[in-house]
């Protein structure tokens, strides 16, 4: 089955993690003709995946969508390979071959110290240590998420080149209405530009909440996913975390230029693939300022 008789999704925004995608995701909820699973939905990530279950649980999502609106679903985990394998194969099973792809993608340095921070405020699976150095070492996930070329293969290889749109989230934070422009234009709808608030950036690290142990394992108990997660609004389970939960620690220090020098070579060849597939013949980063950066 190839999905060809069920239409509940227009596209998906796969990620890249710590690349934008929230506020990506605040920017297409404004605008009137796009309706949004609830932003991490995860559902073709899901250890106990079944395309009928999934099925069944995007049209209760997009229950509320009306007739003349798109629908997409935003979730960083359909790239986070090889953590969560064969999402791009299941969402071709479940919503079919006419899917659109959206992936932003952010400078792999950045990323990673970003996504560092991330998850050494984090205290549930995966918490990393505050030495960036040993953690790029020692946690895949750093250096694998920001292989962006790796990560797009699986959604090339099922949906083709033409259903894919990169963005670059350098560009994105830049001018966000033009991004929205350009996005409406690939995904089929007609923007309101005006509904951007090219102001607010959301999901900052600095004074986030961070789980606790009591938080860690309501979040991770079945109940919450299948029921409590829909029923509550995510204002209100973001108002519930804001009050009770402490707040993210300082920055760690930042990498040192073996590390950055490290991360570079990894990414280079990487780098040189997915500036072809955008049909770029420039380097879509400067890694010379980069590594003076650090320097």
């Amino acid at each position: 089955m190839d999905g060809s008789d069920f239409h509940a999704l227009d596209f998906l925004v796969i990620g890249g993690m710590k690349c934008g995608s929230t506020t990506l995701y605040h920017d297409l909820a404004a605008q009137s003709n796009v309706f949004l699973c609830e932003k991490e939905f995860d559902l073709l990530s899901a250890s106990l995946f079944s395309v009928k279950h999934a099925r069944q649980a995007y049209q209760i999502a997009l229950a509320a969508k009306r007739p003349n609106q798109i629908s997409g679903d935003v979730s960083t985990t359909y790239a986070k390979l090889p953590d969560y394998p064969d999402v791009a194969a299941r969402a071709y099973e479940t919503l079919g071959a006419n899917l659109k792809i959206v992936y932003v993608v952010r400078e792999p340095v950045s990323r990673i110290v970003s996504q560092h921070y991330h998850m050494h405020s984090w205290r549930g699976p995966g918490h990393m240590s505050a030495d960036i150095n040993a953690c790029v070492r020692e946690h895949s996930s750093l250096l694998n998420y920001s292989c962006y070329a790796m990560q797009l293969a699986p959604w090339r290889s099922r949906f083709g080149d033409g259903a894919i749109r990169i963005i670059l989230f350098e560009e994105f934070v830049a001018n966000r209405a033009h991004t929205m422009r350009g996005l409406a234009q690939f995904l089929g709808f007609q923007p309101r530009l005006s509904a951007v608030d090219s102001q607010s950036i959301s999901n900052r690290s600095e004074g986030k909440p961070v789980l606790n142990r009591f938080w860690l394992a309501l979040y991770r108990h079945p109940a919450y996913h299948r029921t409590l997660r829909r029923l509550m609004p995510s204002s209100l389970r973001s108002e519930l975390r804001r009050v009770l939960l402490p707040k993210a620690p300082p920055r760690p220090p930042t990498p040192s230029l073996e590390t950055v020098d490290l991360i570079l070579s990894r990414v280079a060849d990487e780098e040189l693939q997915l500036r072809k597939l955008m049909g770029r013949t420039q380097p879509l980063w400067d890694f010379g300022a980069v590594r003076a950066t650090y320097a």
